[in-house]
Protein backbone atom coordinates (compact mmCIF):
# COMPACT_ATOMS: atom_id res chain seq x y z
CA UNK A 1 0.00 0.00 0.00
CA UNK A 2 1.20 3.65 -1.04
CA UNK A 3 -0.65 5.76 1.02
CA UNK A 4 -3.50 5.86 3.49
CA UNK A 5 -5.00 9.69 3.48
CA UNK A 6 -7.09 9.66 7.53
CA UNK A 7 -9.65 12.42 6.66
CA UNK A 8 -9.94 14.52 9.91
CA UNK A 9 -11.40 18.25 10.89
CA UNK A 10 -11.41 19.54 14.92
CA UNK A 11 -14.95 17.11 15.77
CA UNK A 12 -14.55 14.25 18.39
CA UNK A 13 -15.87 12.03 15.90
CA UNK A 14 -13.46 12.77 12.98
CA UNK A 15 -10.44 12.35 15.40
CA UNK A 16 -11.31 9.02 16.03
CA UNK A 17 -10.58 7.67 12.85
CA UNK A 18 -6.94 8.38 13.24
CA UNK A 19 -7.09 5.81 15.72
CA UNK A 20 -8.80 3.31 13.27
CA UNK A 21 -5.47 5.10 10.65
CA UNK A 22 -3.18 3.53 12.87
CA UNK A 23 -4.62 -0.28 12.75
CA UNK A 24 -4.64 0.05 9.37
CA UNK A 25 -1.10 1.57 9.08
CA UNK A 26 0.37 -0.99 10.86
CA UNK A 27 -1.24 -3.75 8.86
CA UNK A 28 -0.58 -2.53 5.90
CA UNK A 29 2.32 -0.25 6.22
CA UNK A 30 3.24 2.64 3.68
CA UNK A 31 2.56 6.29 4.60
CA UNK A 32 -0.13 7.50 6.88
CA UNK A 33 -1.77 11.20 6.38
CA UNK A 34 -3.87 13.51 8.10
CA UNK A 35 -5.84 15.77 5.60
CA UNK A 36 -8.73 18.25 6.08
CA UNK A 37 -10.82 20.26 3.77
CA UNK A 38 -11.89 23.71 4.11
CA UNK A 39 -14.51 25.84 2.09
CA UNK A 40 -11.89 28.91 1.60
CA UNK A 41 -8.69 29.85 2.23
CA UNK A 42 -9.58 31.96 5.04
CA UNK A 43 -10.71 29.15 6.85
CA UNK A 44 -7.55 27.05 6.58
CA UNK A 45 -5.56 29.25 9.26
CA UNK A 46 -8.94 28.71 11.61
CA UNK A 47 -8.55 24.79 11.20
CA UNK A 48 -5.05 24.44 11.78
CA UNK A 49 -5.38 26.34 15.20
CA UNK A 50 -8.13 24.16 15.78
CA UNK A 51 -6.54 20.84 14.86
CA UNK A 52 -3.23 21.88 16.84
CA UNK A 53 -4.79 22.51 20.31
CA UNK A 54 -5.74 18.57 19.58
CA UNK A 55 -4.04 15.40 20.34
CA UNK A 56 -2.76 14.03 16.71
CA UNK A 57 0.32 12.84 17.89
CA UNK A 58 3.24 11.83 15.57
CA UNK A 59 0.82 12.77 12.62
CA UNK A 60 0.55 16.12 13.23
CA UNK A 61 4.17 17.00 11.24
CA UNK A 62 1.62 15.11 7.82
CA UNK A 63 -1.44 16.91 8.34
CA UNK A 64 -2.40 18.85 5.06
CA UNK A 65 -5.03 21.30 4.74
CA UNK A 66 -6.98 21.63 1.43
CA UNK A 67 -9.20 24.14 0.13
CA UNK A 68 -12.41 22.69 -1.91
CA UNK A 69 -15.53 20.86 -1.43
CA UNK A 70 -15.04 18.39 1.06
CA UNK A 71 -16.88 15.28 -0.78
CA UNK A 72 -15.18 16.17 -3.84
CA UNK A 73 -11.71 16.33 -2.29
CA UNK A 74 -12.23 12.99 -0.61
CA UNK A 75 -13.77 11.44 -3.24
CA UNK A 76 -10.90 12.65 -5.76
CA UNK A 77 -8.62 10.45 -3.29
CA UNK A 78 -10.67 7.65 -2.65
CA UNK A 79 -11.58 7.10 -6.44
CA UNK A 80 -7.68 7.02 -7.82
CA UNK A 81 -6.23 3.52 -6.40
CA UNK A 82 -2.64 5.68 -6.87
CA UNK A 83 -3.56 7.67 -4.47
CA UNK A 84 -3.69 5.07 -1.74
CA UNK A 85 -6.48 4.43 0.53
CA UNK A 86 -9.19 7.29 2.19
CA UNK A 87 -10.02 6.62 6.00
CA UNK A 88 -12.81 8.42 7.91
CA UNK A 89 -15.21 8.41 9.90
CA UNK A 90 -19.00 9.34 10.13
CA UNK A 91 -21.54 9.77 12.48
CA UNK A 92 -24.08 6.69 11.05
CA UNK A 93 -26.99 9.51 10.63
CA UNK A 94 -30.07 7.90 9.19
CA UNK A 95 -31.26 9.12 6.03
CA UNK A 96 -34.07 11.37 6.83
CA UNK A 97 -31.42 13.08 8.99
CA UNK A 98 -28.98 12.77 6.24
CA UNK A 99 -31.12 15.00 4.21
CA UNK A 100 -31.53 17.41 7.03
CA UNK A 101 -28.03 17.76 7.98
CA UNK A 102 -26.01 16.52 5.19
CA UNK A 103 -23.43 13.33 5.38
CA UNK A 104 -19.51 14.24 4.35
CA UNK A 105 -19.00 10.61 4.02
CA UNK A 106 -21.85 9.44 2.75
CA UNK A 107 -21.55 12.40 -0.26
CA UNK A 108 -17.43 11.26 -0.96
CA UNK A 109 -18.88 7.74 -1.18
CA UNK A 110 -21.53 8.57 -3.83
CA UNK A 111 -19.02 10.79 -5.31
CA UNK A 112 -15.99 8.35 -5.56
CA UNK A 113 -17.88 5.36 -7.30
CA UNK A 114 -15.42 3.05 -5.66
CA UNK A 115 -17.06 0.61 -3.08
Amino acid sequence: MQALHVAVDESTRSLQGIALGELLHRQWGGTMTLISVVASPEQADKRRAALDRQELGRYRESLEIVTGDAAEVLAGLASDPGKGLLCMTSHGRRPASELLLGSVAAETVRRAGAW
